[in-house]
């Protein structure tokens, strides 16, 4: 199961996630797929995740897979998220 880092300071701005690091005062942006697997990692499986994006946006299910698996595995050696 993953997690969010509890060291990042979310802030939605127009349906946007944006991610302050408080201890590097670094900031990043997340696209809208990203903000919905950063808003939902906690909550819903990654098959779960899939189903509901591909039911919201005309997107290829290979390209989604590969797109999350890239972006949580990114997040977790950057430290986004955390394996628990």
């Amino acid at each position: 199961m993953l997690t969010r880092a509890s060291n990042l300071h979310t802030e939605i701005i127009e349906d946007k996630v944006y991610l302050f690091d408080i201890q590097s005062s670094k900031a990043t942006d997340l696209n809208e797929i990203a903000s919905f697997i950063w808003n939902s990692i906690e909550s819903l499986s990654m098959e779960q995740m899939i189903q509901q994006l591909l039911s919201e946006y005309d997107i290829d299910e290979i390209q989604l897979r590969n797109d999350m698996i890239s972006f949580i595995e990114e997040g977790k050696i950057s430290g986004l998220f955390i394996e628990k």
